[in-house]
């Protein structure tokens, strides 16, 4: 096969790796701790995406992903477990995008701000079904997300979608 069509994917994904790298860097210099991202989503309970997961597999190989992680896909956590989710992002997401009622209800309890990610104003909310996805351009979706919320890099005016200019380039 012809990896042309790919150049502008891997040249994306060096420059996202890049970028992870300086702010892996950035917070060891400033923290003297790595850098770390989880990701939750609500239904009838909170649930923390694990290293076997789609999600899961992507951050590991950034090298976001904590040590902490198990090797299981998914583990519920109840309420009184929240602070001990100890990642400096935390990207969230509904299971039904219409319905954050057990999102808000947590946002609402003491425990929601004891979490360090919500302390530091790191709590970005994603679409659901990219994260949960298993093919190719949700994997896409995922690092829109992670460059979006976690490098800081300036967009031009009416620029189009980062994801489908992306898209439109792999064509």
């Amino acid at each position: 096969g012809d990896l042309q069509g790919e150049k502008p994917h891997f040249s994306h994904l060096s420059f996202l790796l890049g970028s992870l790298n300086v702010l892996q860097n950035s917070s060891r210099k400033q923290q003297r701790q790595p850098f770390y991202a989880s990701f939750v989503f609500a239904s009838d309970g909170l649930t923390l995406t694990q290293r076997n997961s789609f999600a899961g597999i992507i951050l590991n190989d950034l090298g976001l992903l904590s040590p902490k992680s198990s090797n299981h896909i998914l583990l519920p956590i109840s309420e009184e477990s929240l602070p001990e989710i100890d990642s400096d992002a935390l990207f969230v997401w509904s299971y039904q995008e219409n319905d954050r009622s057990t999102l808000e209800r947590l946002q609402r309890r003491p425990l929601w701000s004891k979490i360090k990610a919500v302390q530091q104003n790191q709590v970005y909310f994603v679409n659901f079904l990219p994260w949960y996805g298993f093919d190719f351009l949700s994997a896409h979706s995922v690092l829109d997300d992670i460059e979006k919320y976690l490098v800081k890099t300036p967009q031009p005016p009416n620029k189009k979608s980062e994801s489908a200019t992306k898209l439109l380039r792999l064509r």
